[in-house]
């Protein structure tokens, strides 16, 4: 398993673990995470790797999987800012 992660980068394996665990809680527990008020938190991790070099394809994971699993409207205060991370990336 450790020849997946980039060897010599500090926190490869956290920040991957990390957003294994986000997608896995978006894919099985959409409402909980946003009647829980999760959600900020979630995009504060997207916005966390998209800032990374090293991780920003991870954001991505996330970002897909807020979109395909979660309800537009819980979204739709968010895209506007989500938009302006990505083109400022």
């Amino acid at each position: 398993m450790e020849g997946v992660f980039h060897k010599g980068r500090q926190g490869s394996k956290r920040d991957y673990l990390i957003c294994v665990l986000h997608q896995a809680y978006l894919t099985r527990a959409p409402g909980q995470v946003v009647q829980g008020g999760h959600l900020e938190g979630v995009l504060g991790v997207f916005q966390k790797l998209l800032a990374s070099r090293a991780h920003f394809h991870e954001a991505f994971y996330i970002l897909n999987a807020l979109f395909e699993f979660l309800p537009l409207p819980a979204l739709q205060p968010f895209v506007p800012t989500i938009w302006n991370l990505l083109l400022t990336r």
